[in-house]
C-alpha cells in the first residue's frame, strides 16, 4: 500500500487538531473537579461506546467513555459563571489593592516632599543660618529655637488631623445611620413591591440579553470587516507594485522613444546630405557631355555604392518609424503593453 503525502499529512493536522481540543476539553473537566470536587471525584458518562474487536484488543479490558453533551453544555456553563466569579472577585481585589497603593504613593509623595522641605529650611536656618560669623559654629539657641518651632508646627498638624478625623467619624456614623434606616426600610417593602422590582429585573435583564445580542452580532460584522479590509489591502498592495512597475516601464519607454528619435532624426540628416550629394552628382554628370570611359566606370560605381547606401538607409529609416510607432503605443497605454509580454 503506497503512502500518499498530501492526505498523510492532512490526516495528521487532523489529529493534532483533535488532540488540541481533546487537550482543552480535558483541562476544562479537570478544572471542573478540582473546583467542585476537590479532585476526589469523577464526573459519569452518560453512555458508554462500545469500542471494535481490534480497538479491544488494543486496549486491552478497558472499555472507553464518553461525557455527553448535556454534561459538557452543564460544565462549561458552570466553569463560565465560575471564571466569571473569580474575574469579578479579583478585580475588585485588584482595585482595592491600587486604591491602597495609590494612596501609599501619594502619602510617600507627600512625606518626601515634606522631608525635603525640612531639610532645606534646616540647611537654610541652621547650618547657614545659625553659624556664629565669628567662632564660626553653629549657635545652640538657634538649634532649640528652631526645634520648638517645628514641635509646635506639627502639634497644630496633629490637631487639625484630630478634628478632621472626629468630622470624618461622625459623617461615617451618619452614613451608617442612613444606610440602617434604607434597610429597615426595604425590610417593610410589601410583597407587590418585591413583584414589581422582579419585572423590572426580568426586563432589565431581557434587556441586557438583547444588548449581548447586538453586540455578537456586532462583533461578527467587525470580524467581516477586518477580513475585507484586509483582502482589499492585500489589492492595493499589488496594485501598487503593478503600478511602480509601470512607471518603471514607462519611464524606459520614454528613454527608448527619445533615443529612436535622435536617431531618426540623424538617419534623416545623412539622408539629405546624401540626396544633395546624389543631386550635385547628377548634374555634373549632366553637365559633362562625353566623360571619359574610366571616369564613368568610377561614377556609375560611386553611383551604385550610393544608391546601396540610400536603400540602406531607406530600411533603417522605415526600422525606426516602426519603432518609434510601437514605442510611442507602448507609452500611450502601458497596461496593454504589460498584458502583451505576460500572453508573449
Amino acid at each position: 500500500m503506497e503512502l500518499n503525502g498530501p492526505n498523510v499529512e492532512g490526516r495528521l493536522e487532523a489529529c493534532i487538531g483533535e488532540n488540541e481540543s481533546l487537550e482543552r476539553e480535558n483541562a476544562l473537566f479537570s478544572a471542573y473537579i478540582d473546583r467542585h470536587l476537590g479532585g476526589k471525584g469523577d464526573v459519569q458518562p452518560s453512555r458508554a461506546v462500545e469500542p471494535s474487536k481490534s480497538r479491544k484488543n488494543e486496549l486491552g479490558t478497558g472499555l472507553p467513555s464518553e461525557v455527553s453533551i448535556e454534561q459538557r453544555t452543564e460544565i462549561a456553563q458552570q466553569e463560565v459563571e465560575d471564571l466569571k466569579d473569580d474575574i469579578m472577585t479579583t478585580r475588585a481585589t485588584s482595585e482595592k489593592l491600587r486604591d491602597r497603593l495609590l494612596a501609599v504613593s501619594e502619602e510617600c509623595d507627600m512625606r518626601i516632599a515634606q522631608v525635603k522641605k525640612d531639610v532645606y529650611e534646616f540647611r537654610r536656618e541652621i547650618v547657614i543660618g545659625g553659624e556664629n560669623p565669628r567662632t564660626g559654629k553653629i549657635v545652640a539657641e538657634k538649634v532649640i529655637r528652631y526645634s520648638e518651632e517645628k514641635l509646635r508646627q506639627k502639634d497644630s498638624i496633629v490637631d487639625k488631623l484630630k478634628l478632621k478625623n472626629q468630622a470624618l467619624k461622625i459623617q461615617v456614623h451618619k452614613l451608617d445611620k442612613q444606610l440602617g434606616e434604607k434597610e429597615e426600610m426595604g425590610e417593610a417593602l410589601s410583597a407587590i413591591d418585591f413583584d414589581q422590582l422582579r419585572i423590572e429585573n426580568q426586563q432589565y435583564v431581557e434587556k441586557i440579553n438583547v444588548r449581548q445580542k447586538e453586540l455578537v452580532k456586532l462583533k461578527q460584522t467587525a470580524g467581516k470587516t477586518v477580513q475585507v479590509l484586509n483582502s482589499l489591502k492585500g489589492k492595493l498592495t499589488a496594485l501598487s507594485r503593478q503600478s511602480t512597475a509601470l512607471e518603471l516601464q514607462t519611464v524606459e519607454k520614454e528613454q527608448q522613444l527619445a533615443t529612436i528619435k535622435d536617431e531618426i532624426r540623424r538617419v534623416q540628416e545623412e539622408k539629405e546630405r546624401a540626396e544633395r550629394e546624389n543631386s550635385l552628382a547628377r548634374q555634373a554628370q549632366n553637365e559633362v557631355k562625353m566623360p571619359h570611359v574610366m571616369d564613368y566606370v568610377h561614377r556609375r560605381v560611386n553611383e551604385d555604392e550610393s544608391r546601396r547606401q540610400f536603400e540602406s538607409w531607406e530600411r533603417k529609416v522605415e526600422i525606426a518609424k516602426r519603432g518609434a510607432i510601437q514605442a510611442r503605443r507602448l507609452v500611450q497605454n502601458p497596461t496593454g503593453s504589460i498584458a502583451q509580454s505576460a500572453s508573449h
